[in-house]
């Protein structure tokens, strides 16, 4: 069976991935816009797992999945046997990922192209981003799952401001970006454009200008008060 056939039998199937019934399926867009972006030599990583890791696998990305959940592992290795697609490329890390991305597992030290769709509570898909975002290549795509939900939305909103980030495709509640630059980390907060925004500036004069009536107020007191 040829790629495009096994990647339409994955449309067609949808298979039942995880131990829980009540997990949304992939959108199928998400899917074809992954099997049609990845390539085989590409150094692929994924925070969570399903049918975007046998999207992976069919194209034959050097792919590494990432989720604490073993039975996952299990059921995507079978699903990829039963429809006849080699799981050599695939590597699987059976943790959290702010404790593989974080830890010494073998994680490629280049990417071209990382999915974020782990675990969505707060702060992990910024964790995702953050043990990622400096091994992704210049060029690099990143996929961000689940957008509309306010713990990732935060991590799309800080992306979408930012220079070296750069929308090239929505499907639904999932975004995908371009890696255009690296950071540039001046000092700290500086050179972030979340923190030159106008909000931000007019906060920061008025904090200023607080301090500055406060020191013109305590000079003042010391010059009228009496010296006895």
């Amino acid at each position: 069976m040829k790629s495009e056939e096994k990647f339409a039998r994955l449309l067609d199937d949808r298979p039942l991935l995880h131990d829980w019934a009540s997990t949304p399926q992939s959108s199928l867009g998400v899917l074809k816009y992954i099997y049609h972006n990845a390539r085989p030599q590409m150094t692929t990583l994924e925070t969570g797992a399903g049918h975007t890791t046998v999207a992976f696998a069919i194209v034959r990305t050097r792919h590494t999945c990432i989720t604490p959940y073993r039975s996952d592992f299990d059921n995507v290795i079978e699903y990829c046997r039963r429809i006849g697609v080699d799981t050599d490329c695939l590597t699987f890390i059976d943790k959290s990922s702010d404790m593989a991305l974080a830890g010494d597992d073998p994680i490629p030290s280049q990417l071209d192209f990382v999915f974020i769709d782990g675990a969505h509570r707060f702060p992990y898909p910024v964790i995702d981003w953050h043990y990622t975002q400096n091994r992704l290549k210049v060029g690099g795509i990143l996929g961000l799952d689940d957008t509309a939900m306010p713990s990732v939305r935060v991590l799309y909103d800080f992306l979408r401001g930012e220079d070296e980030w750069k929308i090239i495709k929505k499907i639904e509640d999932t975004v995908f970006f371009r890696k255009t630059a690296e950071a540039k980390i001046v000092s700290d907060w500086r050179g972030q454009n979340m923190n030159r925004a106008s909000k931000w500036k007019r906060k920061t004069s008025l904090i200023n200008a607080g301090k500055r009536t406060v020191k013109k107020f305590i000079k003042s007191f010391i010059r009228s008060t009496p010296v006895c």
